[in-house]
């Protein structure tokens, strides 16, 4: 799929304060205690299902493999190899052989896929072999809604995540119908656009129907226990909706906030057999790390400042604070396990829970993360105060609790930036809006300019340290060339022995190397790559004054959405298709 060329049209975006890390969000290194499992065997694998201890991933290139316990060795299931030979795996670009996001395991022991190259997609087992008997090896399969498809005049895009009811109707997201690549999903999320929708496919209608609309970046989906009612995480705004599905509910058609101002973007959601739901986020967001979208939301300019510049130095510059938190019943978070450094495992993309263990994913490890949650420290599975009971529509967060007030939580650190940014908030309330809009401007220009010229550094210091480091190699060859070649001091084939020629051609030598050879030591310590954290700057930055306008956000007051009819959900009717410019539920926004 080839990338669009779309003008920027960055939309004001009002999340709310980030939470801080108290009550059941209080650091903790848990996350980082995960083992690294089958390495090299998955690339990026976004999502997985596991039976029977044999983990089925979905990877970068477009395959998806089996990994076999104990031995961690991996057998490509899916495409089959003419397939692949067809799309020119495995040199072929990112996604020409397709890419498998969501994955689920069907009723009917097949694999459902959720492909924004292909569409979604329900992959056979051939001879309709059991899960047991491990049997997806030919990679058969068959297109259930493709991604050319356009619903209510608007192509289905970046699909993400999919899930299936018991009676065979499938939900699934279009993260985006603007952005339909999975590599603008920094152009999602930082636009703030609303195009994301989900869909339902009924099998008795045989054609796909918007289901929720006007979702900023939806991603993961997910049942309850007995399907009255489906939750939708909307990612670009932190929170998780809860949309009304069951035929027998009395809260049919209808929509609301399940949890909000969660503690980073939303990905994947997985039910557990206790009825909880695990809930991972690509990246974090809390008090003391403020998201871009936090910092920059009713700046809109500024966001399309951020997204001109190269997508890895935005990626690179962007804190690596890994979190997952476990959801009860009713949205409120009663765990969550941190890696803040980031370096065992951030970026988390799913979280599945089989007999105690927990199985991550990741859109950018080469591995799948194993937590065994039997080996953590036991604490009280207890609410902070976030997320939504039902039927309130309250919203979810810090619940009152003010830092520090919480039972057994400690007051969260004044740190030398949130100090400076709290006497930058001071400063600037008195600007004149004008004025303070041109110098962020400015600002903003200056550290794109300040971004480029240190790759330019870097890239002229690389070649620098190479010609040192070609230097040095030639100094080192030719003192072992002057010492091989220097006439030996006691020739014993020699009649007379001269030892002051190879003594003084040897100590000549030395000597210039050794002050050479310091010198140039010397070279390489004073010029040294610098480093920058330009981007730093622009993530971890305090919320400037919100706008009293906002086209994308209505008033924070009421917190649940507008009500509607469904058609399709837990037990569909077999009905009409919805009208053209009418959706089940118009829109999914809080109000």
């Amino acid at each position: 799929m080839a990338a669009m060329a779309l003008v920027l049209q960055a939309l004001s975006v009002r999340l709310p304060p980030p939470p801080p890390l108290i009550g059941p969000l209080i650091r903790n290194d848990f996350l980082a205690r995960a083992t690294i499992y089958a390495q090299s065997r998955v690339n990026a694998p976004e999502s997985m299902i596991i039976v029977d201890n044999y983990v089925y991933a979905g990877n970068r290139d477009g395959t998806i493999v089996e990994i076999e316990p104990g031995t961690q060795q991996s057998r490509l299931i899916h495409p089959s190899p003419a397939i692949l030979r067809a799309c020119g795996w495995p040199n072929s670009p990112v996604g020409t052989c397709g890419r498998p996001l969501g994955m689920r395991r069907t009723r009917d022991d097949h694999l459902l896929v959720a492909d924004p190259y292909r569409g979604i997609l329900k992959v056979r087992p051939p001879n309709r072999r059991t899960w047991v008997q491990r049997g997806f090896f030919d990679g058969n399969y068959r297109v259930l809604v493709s991604n050319n498809t356009l619903v209510n005049g608007k192509p289905l895009g970046y699909l993400n995540d999919v899930v299936q009811s018991q009676n065979g109707v499938v939900f699934f997201t279009s993260s985006s119908s603007r952005w339909r690549d999975p590599n603008d999903f920094m152009n999602i999320t930082l636009e703030g656009e609303t195009s994301g929708r989900v869909l339902v496919y009924d099998p008795n209608k045989g054609y796909p129907q918007e289901l929720v609309t006007n979702l900023h970046f939806p991603n993961g989906v997910e049942l309850s226990p007995n399907e009255d009612f489906l939750l939708i995480a909307e990612g670009g705004r932190s929170r998780i909706h809860r949309a009304w599905i069951g035929r027998n509910s009395p809260r049919r058609g209808t929509i609301d906030v399940f949890a909000e101002n969660l503690p980073g973007f939303v990905d994947n959601i997985r039910r557990t057999n206790r009825g909880t739901y695990w809930v991972a986020f690509s990246r974090a967001r809390h008090a003391n790390l403020p998201s871009v979208l936090d910092t920059y939301g009713t700046q809109p300019a500024i966001r399309e400042h951020i997204m001109q510049m190269p997508r890895e130095d935005v990626m690179m510059q962007s804190p690596k604070f890994g979190i997952i938190v476990e959801l009860d019943a009713n949205g409120k978070i009663i765990r969550s396990l941190q890696d803040p450094s980031g370096h065992v495992y951030s970026g988390v993309s799913e979280v599945n829970e089989v007999n105690n263990v927990l199985y991550l994913g990741s859109f950018e490890k080469n591995f799948i993360g194993r937590i065994d949650l039997s080996t953590l420290p036991q604490l009280p599975l207890q609410p902070a105060g976030t997320g939504t009971s039902p039927g309130s529509g309250s919203t979810s967060g810090t619940g009152g609790t003010a830092p520090g007030t919480g039972a057994g939580t400690s007051p969260t650190q004044a740190t030398p930036m949130t100090q400076l940014l709290d006497t930058v908030r001071q400063n600037v309330a008195s600007l004149d809006a004008e004025r303070l809009r041109t110098m962020v401007l400015q600002l903003v220009s200056k550290l794109v300019e300040t971004v480029l010229q240190r790759r330019k550094e870097a890239q002229e210091m690389a070649i620098l340290m190479a010609r040192i480091r070609q230097m040095q190699d030639q100094i080192t060859l030719l003192r072992q060339q002057l010492v091989t070649t220097a006439p030996p001091i006691f020739d014993m084939t020699s009649s007379a022995i001269d030892t002051t020629t190879a003594t003084v051609t040897i100590e000549t030598t030395t000597s210039i190397v050794d002050v050479v050879t310091p010198t140039i030591q010397q070279l390489n310590d004073t010029t040294a790559a610098p480093t920058t954290t330009i981007i730093a700057t622009t993530t971890s930055a305090a919320n400037i004054a919100p706008s009293q306008t906002d086209p994308v956000q209505p008033d924070a007051g009421a917190n649940s959405g507008p009500t509607g009819n469904i058609e399709g959900g837990g037990g569909p009717a077999a009905t009409t298709p919805t009208p053209t410019n009418a959706a089940p539920f118009p829109t999914a926004r809080a109000k």
